[in-house]
């Protein structure tokens, strides 16, 4: 009877796994990676210089010539860029290097001023042969036409009157210093996932050595079966994995004769940075954060109003369209079924 169990038991899981197509980012290296996408969706986005996830929302969350003795571009989409200033000093000539792209042209702007460009160094020059000044105000100092999308604007000399160096910068609008390093910030912690006795929902903020979800169990014989969002199952008994290795930020289903502590050592990664897509339809979702939280402070409207139910392991429901919460807070160690009307991309907020 032991080899018709095992094969009951893999038909009726693979009779319960989501069977649609899911569409996400299948290229690793993005920050909004999809481990569940089976299609690739061109959704792919990366992280900038400020370790923000391709969102223009958030890298350009600075107000762009907010800061004075100041340049930044304006895009005019036509392959033509504003080059605009903020000074508190009166303007007798400027320079400046454009980085990313060619220079094609240079021309207009406040003020009577002579402009120079050279297209194969990308440097262009402006001055008054008259003695003429640009205004304190903010304005614009000319516009230049480009190859493609500039990175920015380097080797910047602005002069006042009398040929004062008025040092000026270039406003990116970002509000954060541009860093080279990786944009997860890592840890080293140690969790302990109490899992009792029977059915559970479990997930881990830790990313260790090996996620091989057999080498993370293979001491536990109290454990009957394990199972992802898809169904794929876990068998210690019978050695069998299709699950492979534990995702970051999902969840699974685990059933054991008795309870037992998991600890993991390994790497924590700063929840906010964290992107986890989760797809249209039923998820396992993991919590990555340290602290517990309440449900109704995490999520932001546009998923809110997405959500159609979320459950825990106990059978407790967050049921948003009712402003219902029978769960209260998502704790570290737990894990969470959630069914979705469209897929979303969601960050736990910091600890």
């Amino acid at each position: 009877m032991k080899t018709l169990y095992p094969f009951l038991l893999l038909l009726f899981i693979s009779n319960q796994a989501i069977s649609q197509d899911i569409y996400g980012c299948t290229d690793q290296a993005a920050c909004n990676y999809n481990s569940l996408a089976i299609t690739d969706d061109g959704s792919c986005l990366y992280f900038d210089a400020c370790c923000f996830c391709g969102d223009e929302t958030q890298t350009s969350n600075g107000i762009v010539g907010d800061e004075m003795n100041s340049i930044w571009l304006e895009d005019n989409g036509n392959g033509t860029y504003n080059v605009n200033y903020n000074t508190d000093t009166e303007i007798a000539g400027f320079q400046f290097q454009v980085e990313g792209t060619n220079l094609i042209s240079a021309y207009g702007g406040e003020g009577h001023f002579s402009t120079f460009f050279s297209d194969s160094t990308g440097v262009v020059v402006s001055f008054s042969f008259t003695g003429e000044l640009i205004s304190v105000s903010p304005g614009n100092l000319l516009i230049i036409e480009l190859e493609g999308p500039p990175s920015g604007l380097s080797n910047i000399v602005v002069s006042g009157a009398g040929g004062t160096n008025l040092e000026f910068v270039y406003d990116s609008g970002l509000d954060c210093t541009p860093i080279e390093e990786e944009c997860f910030p890592q840890q080293t912690l140690q969790q302990t996932i109490k899992i009792d006795s029977g059915w559970n929902i479990f997930s881990s903020y830790i990313v260790a050595e090996n996620m091989n979800i057999s080498e993370i169990f293979s001491e536990f014989e109290e454990v009957v079966i394990i199972k992802d969002a898809f169904g794929d199952a876990y068998l210690p008994s019978w050695d069998f994995n299709a699950i492979g290795s534990m995702e970051l930020g999902q969840a699974y289903q685990i059933k054991v004769n008795e309870d037992i502590d998991v600890i993991l050592d390994g790497l924590y990664f700063q929840p906010e940075n964290s992107p986890i897509i989760i797809n249209e339809g039923w998820n396992l979702l993991g919590y990555l954060r340290l602290e517990p939280i309440n449900l109704e402070l995490l999520f932001t409207e546009q998923i809110l109003s997405e959500i159609v139910i979320i459950k825990n392991s106990e059978g407790l429901a967050f049921l948003p369209e009712f402003d219902y919460n029978g769960i209260g807070e998502f704790e570290a160690g737990k894990g969470y079924q959630i069914k979705m009307n469209s897929t979303q991309t969601f960050y736990y907020l910091e600890n």
